[in-house]
């Protein structure tokens, strides 16, 4: 088993719906220890203490909101130690925070005579039971944040193998139509058979990498033109083709090689099964501040093997790259086969590094 990467050691990744999830955990523990002081009584919401229910919750606030930020704050030095170091040293914060807010809430209610003493335990019961309501919280809400992290990984280890899975079905077939190409061009154009295999070589490069992370906008628009070539030689009259990416997003991040997969079913799904061929139309471009990737064939464009396995892996990168935030959408139409994504815009300084 390889060893875990620095941030599955702290899954704690300071998001804002992390901190949240930890806030509304918070009031529920309030809600249900003020409910259980009603027991044997009536329900009567008259008699509701709504100003004692509100200062309760906002001590429990100001006991997520400080935890989280020292984590936060603390999570870079954390990683750097060995091992499970940084989890446990985590789970600690809160239950000291807890202890030492507990004890500064009496001393600043003796300084201020705010009363708050005469309806709570004394100190050190209450500290107590405070740390480990805390610390069991604590713990359940650190067990969950590990869950999610390893449904993660495991949907990124599938994501990956279907990655794999469908580029060593789709490079054996391009291979070798594209060697038969450049055989077929060196008796009659040696440089055009020369060009043709350079395309080749950057395809290939870019799909044997082992880490396919992110990459420009601009980059992935160039593998498309290096494929596109090399099947318009194959293709010749038959195959047509429109790219239109918009100026300003070229510098954008997208997962690398999103868009090679619904590319090839469309030549191989759409243009190859229609004697007259046709026109693939490929488009990018911001969209209310959002990135809307577009690719439309004649055709149905559907198949089984081939395009369905493509869209599921499509859909579960853009889950593992941007957690609900992406979407893609696909529909036969009068004119053929459409698919379009949209992604959120990422700058350089806008990815999660612990990615």
């Amino acid at each position: 088993m390889s060893a875990a990467k620095p941030a599955d050691r702290l899954p704690f990744h300071c998001q804002p719906a992390e901190l949240f999830a930890a806030a509304v955990v918070a009031e529920l523990v309030v809600a249900v220890i003020h409910l259980h002081g009603w027991e044997g009584q009536s329900l009567d919401w008259h008699h509701f203490d709504l100003p004692w229910f509100s200062q309760i919750s906002l001590f429990a606030q100001w006991i997520v909101l400080l935890s989280g930020l020292l984590v936060c704050w603390l999570r870079g030095l954390l990683l750097k130690l060995p091992g499970n170091l940084p989890a446990i040293l985590a789970f600690q914060i809160a239950p000291l925070v807890t202890a030492l807010s507990t004890l500064g809430l009496f001393v600043l209610d003796r300084q201020l005579q705010l009363g708050l003493s005469m309806r709570l335990p004394e100190p050190g019961r209450l500290m107590m039971v405070n740390t480990l309501t805390v610390l069991l919280v604590s713990g359940a809400f650190f067990r969950y944040l590990y869950l999610r992290a390893d449904w993660q990984a495991r949907i990124q280890a599938e994501a990956r193998a279907r990655f794999d899975a469908l580029q060593a079905r789709i490079r054996p077939h391009f291979l070798f139509n594209s060697i038969n190409t450049v055989a077929s061009l060196i008796p009659v154009d040696a440089v055009k058979a020369e060009e043709t295999l350079l395309d080749l070589t950057q395809l290939f490069r870019a799909a044997l990498q082992e880490n396919h992370g992110v990459h420009r906008l601009q980059e992935e628009w160039t593998l498309l033109e290096h494929y596109l070539r090399i099947e318009k030689l194959r293709l010749g009259e038959r195959l047509h083709v429109e790219m239109d990416l918009q100026q300003d997003i070229r510098d954008c991040r997208i997962p690398a090689l999103l868009l090679q997969p619904l590319v090839e079913n469309a030549v191989y799904h759409g243009i190859e099964t229609l004697p007259q061929g046709g026109r693939i139309r490929i488009s990018a471009r911001c969209e209310n501040q959002r990135i809307r990737l577009e690719i439309s064939n004649p055709g149905s464009g559907q198949s089984d093997s081939g395009m369905g396995m493509a869209q599921n892996n499509i859909r579960q990168r853009l889950q593992l790259y941007y957690e609900g935030k992406a979407r893609m959408q696909v529909e036969n139409t009068t004119e053929g086969y459409l698919a379009v994504l949209w992604l959120p815009v990422w700058k350089d300084d806008e990815q999660d590094t612990d990615r």
